[in-house]
């Protein structure tokens, strides 16, 4: 977002938080609140990924739950 508003010459004006991007200050107060979400995501990509891992080597599998039989056939047929 902070590129895409360079690139266009658009000053972002957060009103309630007196924060602007015109000068020095909101520039980097705006870099480093994006800095800060990229961490927030990864951090949070991490996790689930452990999780997930975890999961697995306790025989945990994902993924949706099979079909009983009965339904399968009766797809089957439908179709």
């Amino acid at each position: 977002l902070s590129q895409w508003l360079d690139e266009n010459s658009i000053d972002l004006h957060i009103i309630d938080m007196n924060v602007s991007t015109k000068d020095a200050m909101g520039k980097m107060f705006f870099t480093m609140m994006s800095a800060f979400a990229e961490l927030e995501a990864n951090l949070l990509s991490e996790r689930t990924k452990k999780g997930l891992e975890a999961a697995r080597a306790r025989g945990r599998k994902g993924g949706r739950p099979s079909l009983p039989d009965h339904k399968k056939r009766e797809i089957k047929f439908l179709y």
